[in-house]
Parts: C-alpha cells; structure tokens; sequence
C-alpha cells in the first residue's frame, strides 16, 4: 500500500479550522451585513456551511473515514444545498417585488 501524502492527511485539520472561523465571521457580523442587504432567508442558511464542514471533519478524524464517502453526510450536503437555494430563491422573489 502506498503512503498517503502529507495534504491529505491536513483535510481534517484544515477543515476544523476553517469551519470554526467561517461560525466566528458569521457570529462576529456576517449575519448582519447580509441581513441589512436583505438576503434574509439566505442568511439564515449560511451557518449550517460551518456546521457541516466542523462536524465532517470531526468525524473524519474521530473514526477515521472520509465524510465525502459516508450516504448521511453525502445527503447531509444535499440537504443544505436545497435550503441554501431556496433561501436564494425566497430572496430574489421578495426583493423583485420590493423593487417593481
């Protein structure tokens, strides 16, 4: 078996990392600039990206599999791709009929 090079061995740690600045940015004022923008219901949906990529990569390196191959996480990230384009959706629709 061949070893496995050294970036993919820093997915995880990389992907804790990233998630838990994504959950500060947006704790620490992107909910409220894109609120102030009227991207309410997108919004809404922003924090679970952090979430999902904190508890994959929690789970990646807890026991040891890779989350992309994993049926829940795979439907996981379907899931948050629907409500991420139905809050976009709901969005669009509400500022077109603000604006016309």
């Amino acid at each position: 078996m061949t070893d496995v090079p050294g970036w993919v061995l820093l997915g995880p740690y990389m992907g804790l990392a990233g998630g838990i600045l994504w959950l500060a940015l947006w704790f620490f004022g992107l909910r409220h600039s894109l609120a102030e923008k009227g991207w309410k219901h997108f919004s809404l949906s922003v924090p679970l990206l952090g979430i999902f990529v904190l508890a994959g990569s929690a789970l990646n390196l807890l026991l040891g599999w890779p989350p992309a191959l994993s049926t829940g996480v795979a439907l996981g990230w379907v899931l948050l791709l629907a409500i991420m384009v139905a809050g976009l959706m709901l969005d669009l629709l509400r500022s077109t009929r603000q604006s016309a």
